[in-house]
């Protein structure tokens, strides 16, 4: 179909570039349990064609990102909706995963951990973090590494 280009494999970077440019982004795998592809997508504003049955990321599929489809039967029909349905899928996204909802989310399970936490105040932590007592020698030896110059693992 002229409408539709077909690309074998492609550099990670590449396949964004191809989905930046796209009008959808067609999805018929039901076997993913967590297509990262979807929500680089809605990042990108391009609307979103997933079957019904995919095993993970239908959350990703609202009325403001795209449209689910069940057979060969109602593609096309989806692929349509998609197309002219006036969709926002990154509006959606930063309203419902961007950075201001995930620090919220953060912010909430930081203080049950610990009520004492303000939530209202910028987390600062303390320059040298506590850890376990159990976790000394592992703490000795990244400071000794840092102290000796050599490269250190941080965890």
């Amino acid at each position: 179909h002229r409408n539709l280009t077909v690309k074998g494999d492609v550099p990670h970077q590449q396949l964004l570039e191809y989905l930046y440019r796209s009008r959808l982004l067609f999805v018929p795998s039901i076997m993913d349990a967590s297509p990262r592809i979807l929500a680089e997508a809605l990042c990108l504003d391009v609307p979103i064609l997933v079957h019904r049955q995919i095993l993970g990321g239908w959350k990703y599929v609202t009325t403001s990102t795209g449209s689910f489809f069940q057979s060969e039967d109602d593609i096309t029909q989806a692929a349509h909706q998609c197309l002219e349905g006036g969709f926002h899928p990154r509006r959606w996204f930063q309203a419902n995963y961007g950075p201001i909802r995930s620090s919220s989310r953060l912010s909430a399970f930081l203080q049950r951990l610990d009520p004492e936490i303000d939530p209202t105040l910028p987390l600062q932590l303390p320059r040298e973090a506590l850890v376990p007592a159990t976790w000394l020698p592992v703490k000795a030896s990244l400071k000794g590494a840092v102290e000796s110059g050599r490269p250190a693992a941080m965890f």
